[in-house]
Order: C-alpha cells, then sequence, then structure tokens
C-alpha cells in the first residue's frame, strides 16, 4: 500500500470501552488495519446552539482508500 492510498477515520464515543470493542470489530473484519484508542480526550463543540465541553474517548483508524475501510461500505 503506497502512502498515497493510505487514509485516517476518526471516531469518537462517550465509552471508551465500546470503542475498544468497536475498533476490535473493524480489524477482526478486515474493515481497518488498525486503530491507535486514546482513552481520555476532552471535546469542546458547539451542537444545537450550545457549546458542549465533554469526556470521551477517541480512536483514529487507518486503512487504504481503495479498500473498505475508509469508504465505511459495511462498517457495524
Amino acid at each position: 500500500m503506497s502512502t498515497d492510498d493510505v487514509c485516517e477515520v476518526v471516531v469518537t464515543s462517550d465509552s471508551a470501552e465500546w470503542l475498544v470493542g468497536f475498533t476490535r470489530r473493524l480489524v477482526d473484519d478486515r474493515l481497518a488495519a488498525g486503530g491507535h484508542n486514546v482513552t481520555a480526550i476532552r471535546s469542546i463543540y458547539r451542537w444545537a446552539g450550545s457549546v458542549h465541553d465533554v469526556q470521551e474517548a477517541r480512536v483514529a483508524y487507518t486503512g487504504s482508500r481503495s479498500g473498505r475501510s475508509c469508504k465505511g461500505e459495511r462498517w457495524p
């Protein structure tokens, strides 16, 4: 896989444990080459007219642009 074919997909969740299980399923099903889980992040964002400040977990998945992993074709 060339570096031009690599992509990254970032997902956040309020549940670090759920995100670990989700990552394992994606890797097991070959929908992502791998995932880097970060269990404690602080997200500040505007949503529905309010500013939110929450603790979350984050994972960055790596995969191939030409494969299914970066197109989200079969993500659970």
